[in-house]
């Protein structure tokens, strides 16, 4: 801990994290110091103590912060500063390629959670849904949506449609009018939405 100064690993920490997506099954064997096993770059930028305090303390809310300062959405309080952050970082870093995407994802989770999904198709089958646009050729996240149920936070001008509506506007409204193309599955595509896209100039192709 004497080591430790606060506010310096943050952008270190997140850039590690996901590089850490190895075939190693445990963080005792990424950072293991044997040359035939070592995988030099973790230990180069920070020490097991220091990745661990970190991952024991991450928080990404004020709990000191008053119920007026918090999101309005109470399900998302603690992370929806964190997730609307590397959504902007998706969006302002790329432009995604004319073929887009639009469909659900889900962030495997069994722990008590009143808007925790169960969802058949998907290997994780329970867990935490998304809505998410991507770029068709490269699978690129342009865009993601947490959904919480009622309190979803989708796009105001959308609120009078149905949910498979306001989901797919409110990810793709700012390319709109851009030229996109845009592929959906049977729950998200509609004569509806294929018109009001189509009126933006953003083509639609989905089954129906």
């Amino acid at each position: 801990m004497e080591k430790y100064e606060q506010g310096r690993d943050e952008k270190i920490y997140l850039s590690v994290a996901p590089t850490r997506r190895s075939t190693k099954t445990c963080r005792k064997v990424v950072l293991v110091k044997k040359s035939i096993l070592s995988t030099p770059f973790f230990g180069k930028v920070m020490s097991e103590v220091r990745y661990g305090l970190l991952m024991k303390f991450l928080h990404f809310a004020n709990n000191d912060a008053s119920s007026s300062d918090l999101d309005h959405n109470m399900k998302l309080k603690k992370i929806r500063e964190f997730h609307d952050l590397v959504v902007h970082k998706f969006k302002s870093v790329y432009v995604p390629k004319p073929d887009i995407s639009v469909d659900e994802s889900l962030i495997a989770y069994k722990g008590r959670l009143s808007w925790k999904q169960y969802i058949l198709q998907k290997r994780a089958r329970f867990g935490i849904k998304l809505f998410q646009l991507c770029e068709s050729e490269s699978g690129y996240i342009w865009n993601s949506l947490i959904y919480t149920g009622k309190g979803t936070a989708f796009n105001e001008n959308y609120n009078d449609y149905g949910l498979s509506m306001k989901s797919v506007l409110t990810l793709i409204h700012e390319l709109k009018g851009k030229g996109y193309c845009l592929s959906t599955d049977n729950f998200y595509t509609s004569p509806e939405l294929a018109e009001l896209l189509i009126d933006s100039k953003t083509d639609i192709c989905g089954t129906l």
